[in-house]
């Protein structure tokens, strides 16, 4: 017969779950003492805890010599006065004073046994070690301070780049009235100089030997590129500056119109330009015709010398209900490692055998972006390109 009375088999391997061996050596720390806080029992695990022998412990310390200072004074003016008054306290940390002089915070729940008379007899209690979770909780409170400094930080950097963001686009903003206004005054002198180096080469063309006709026609030519490059520029600050008027518009209507504008060059070129179907979405009509009349235009200027243009636009509604549509020409055509380039201002990938000035599809990147889609081509060098741009099918962006 076992302690507590039950039977053990013999040699069954089953491990000692006496209710002696059970309170030794339990998960926590157990320990009874009289009202006054004289230890009158412990178990091994407390033993173990605080580093005291048992012999030491048992009548011969008081519960709060266990403790710091801190848990001392605690202890006396709370602790103990609770107890008291409400028979029972869960879960109260304490620091003990291990024999060694290190500190164990521990979590303390207290029961007080009492007479039939209310009085106190026993006071008994359980002891967890808290180190890990008090190491836990440090961690967590320096983890929420440096999320608190970090989320400040980033307060701040929102604040400063919402700041700077709101001077870039006035910056921007003044720019583009700038490039318009320049762009316009300009003109006016311009068309002076044009003038004048006109009527010089008219009323003085007997005068004036070969040599000096040639650098009257130097001064047209140059007069000629320089109102072309004004004119592109006043198209790019429109593109980018002006606000976005949108209505449901027949792309179909649109790319006429753009057309239209483009006749000239059309017939003289013999150029086709065909279409299939065109949706009708949501636009800036006027953008979305210049847009139509410089990829067009584009296709006629880098054509073939040995064969008409044909231009084909189509349109193809995307999975993401985007609508992609493509210019396609049978043209020069370009190397497909230019592809990214030739979106950027001035940037051309022929010489002064072509005119222009390296805005127009730069102008059209800022119609697309402006409408939130975005703009690409492929090439084939002696084949033809295809320009590709999308528009969502949306009134909002």
């Amino acid at each position: 017969m076992s302690r507590d009375g039950q039977d053990k088999p013999h040699g069954s391997g089953v491990p000692d779950e006496s209710v002696e061996e059970l309170y030794e050596n339990a998960p926590c720390g157990y320990l009874s003492t009289l009202p006054d806080g004289r230890i009158i029992r412990v178990n091994q695990t407390f033993v173990d805890l605080v580093g005291i022998e048992r012999e030491q412990l048992v009548g011969g310390k008081r519960f709060a010599q266990l403790l710091t200072i801190g848990g001392r004074i605690f202890y006396e003016t709370h602790f103990a006065l609770m107890l008291r008054m409400h028979g029972h306290l869960s879960e109260i940390a304490l620091d003990f004073q291990r024999g060694d002089g290190t500190v164990i915070p521990a979590l303390i729940t207290a029961v007080q046994k009492r007479d039939s008379g209310g009085n106190p007899l026993v006071n008994r209690m359980t002891i967890f070690n808290a180190t890990e979770r008090r190491r836990y909780e440090q961690e967590l409170l320096i983890a929420r301070k440096r999320a608190e400094e970090a989320a400040s930080e980033l307060t701040r950097v929102n604040r400063a780049l919402s700041s700077s963001n709101t001077a870039l686009l006035r910056a921007n903003e003044d720019l583009g009235q700038f490039a318009y206004a320049a762009s316009h005054d300009l003109q006016e002198p311009l068309r002076t100089m044009t003038g004048y180096a006109q009527l010089l080469a008219r009323r003085y063309h007997d005068v004036l030997d070969e040599r000096a006709q040639g650098f009257i026609e130097h001064i047209l030519e140059g007069s000629r590129r320089m109102q072309m490059l004004i004119s592109d520029l006043l198209a790019f600050s429109h593109a980018q500056g002006a606000q976005l008027v949108r209505r449901s518009t027949d792309m179909a209507q649109v790319l006429a119109a753009a057309l239209a504008n483009l006749e000239s060059s059309i017939e003289e070129t013999r150029a086709t330009v065909t279409h299939e179907a065109l949706p009708t979405l949501s636009v800036d009509a006027a953008r979305m015709a210049q847009l139509f009349q410089n990829l067009v235009s584009n296709a006629i200027k880098y054509r073939k010398l040995d064969a008409a243009p044909r231009v084909h636009v189509s349109a193809n509604e995307d999975r993401d209900g985007s609508w992609v549509i493509s210019v396609q020409d049978n043209g020069l055509g370009f190397d497909d490692a230019y592809a990214d380039q030739i979106f950027s201002m001035f940037k051309r990938l022929h010489g002064r055998e072509i005119a222009g000035t390296g805005i127009g599809l730069a102008i059209c990147r800022k119609v697309v972006e402006s409408h939130g889609g975005k703009i690409w081509a492929t090439s084939t060098p002696g084949v033809g390109s295809t320009f590709f741009f999308t528009i969502p099918d949306r009134a909002e962006i």
